[in-house]
């Protein structure tokens, strides 16, 4: 009778090689021989889950995307990290300064914690860049590519003019909480054949993933009306936008925010680093009015208006700042009681 036994055996700081040792202390005498066969040895690779968890990432020309992955194993040993970019289309790789060494959390049957990638703003040194992850157990291990693991699938960013014209207009998009489900709306007029609605969510306005897709009903040149249920129930703030693709050309919607709980005053998403046009989103508890100002290093002020804020989410633009002289800048958003600092790069493009 073929009996299949195995361990798991974890290798000290430096140690590169084992003797195993296999010994019969049953007794003697006839039918107590035993043979061994098939024995393997397999290393316990980590797995590394990429994020976004698509090959290929699409990002608005001037939008900002944040890469990251979950480095997930049977120990607590692959603790450094680096990412790699590649310039030409995988054959060569090069290192990137986004490096660490992570604590793992037990999650009860492994070890797993988030490597931070690469933020990244979509223009033309960053499209079509490929970039992967490479994990080791040590700071000499992770040097060496026959002692570390990468991530077998890489992340290539897609830039693209967003600004297209697109026959299919989206009139109205909203969304709605109910039952702690997020429930969005929208509706359309002009559609093209083949036309496509990707949704997309995100907990921290800046990683977006799909988590569904509706195919355009209308017919040639007429709209229609079109509903989607998130089918994960909402437990914190989350974002949603669409990405209207009309005969390859990309498009995306207005964000939309749904919480089940009160928004906090805050300002996120500031494009840095801006040239002519500055864009970010501020985050109200209320319909109000907020008062922003841009600031120089030294504190004066190059502009200041009064924006009209709803309860939520506003996208904010403000542009013509094409002849302001490049730098470190200041954003200053004021909402009743409260204030909210940025700082920002102006770079002329």
């Amino acid at each position: 009778q073929w009996i299949k036994k195995g361990f798991t055996y974890r290798t000290g700081p430096g140690e590169t090689e084992m003797i195993i040792n296999i010994r019969n202390n049953a007794p003697g005498g006839g039918g107590n021989d035993w043979a061994i066969d098939d024995i393997g040895v397999a290393t316990c690779s980590p797995t590394l889950v990429m994020n976004p968890a698509t090959p290929t990432v699409n990002v608005c020309y001037g939008d900002g995307q944040s890469l990251s992955a979950e480095v997930i194993s049977y120990y607590d040993n692959f603790t450094h990290y680096i990412w790699e970019r590649s310039l030409d289309n995988g054959v060569t790789w090069d290192l990137t300064s986004f490096t660490g060494v992570a604590t793992p959390t037990n999650t009860g049957t492994e070890y797993a914690y988030t490597a931070t990638g690469p933020s990244l703003i979509g223009d033309s040194t960053t499209h079509n860049n490929q970039y992967r992850l490479r994990v080791a157990s040590s700071a000499t291990n992770l040097a060496d590519v026959d002692c570390s693991f990468r991530a077998t699938r890489t992340i290539q960013v897609l830039v693209h003019n967003c600004l297209y014209v697109l026959k299919t207009k989206v009139l109205n998009f909203s969304g709605t909480l109910q039952h702690s489900s997020g429930v969005l709306n929208w509706v359309t007029s002009n559609e093209e054949p083949g036309v496509s609605y990707t949704i997309e969510k995100s907990v921290d306005g800046t990683k977006y993933r799909a988590i569904g897709s509706v195919n355009g009903k209308a017919a040639n040149g007429f709209g229609s009306n079109y509903q989607f249920t998130d089918p994960v129930t909402l437990t914190a703030p989350t974002y949603y936008r669409i990405l209207v693709t009309e005969h390859g050309k990309p498009q995306y919607t207005k964000l939309v925010l749904l919480s089940p709980v009160t928004v906090a005053f805050d300002v996120k998403n500031v494009l840095s680093p801006f040239d002519n046009q500055l864009s970010f989103d501020v985050l109200a508890p209320a319909d109000g009015t907020a008062k922003v100002s841009i600031l120089d290093n030294f504190g004066r002020v190059v502009k200041t208006f009064n924006q009209q804020v709803y309860q939520g989410l506003t996208p904010v633009k403000t542009s013509q700042h094409g002849a302001v002289a490049n730098g470190v800048y200041v954003l200053k958003v004021e909402y009743g009681n409260a204030l909210i600092i940025k700082r920002m790069v102006k770079v002329n493009k």
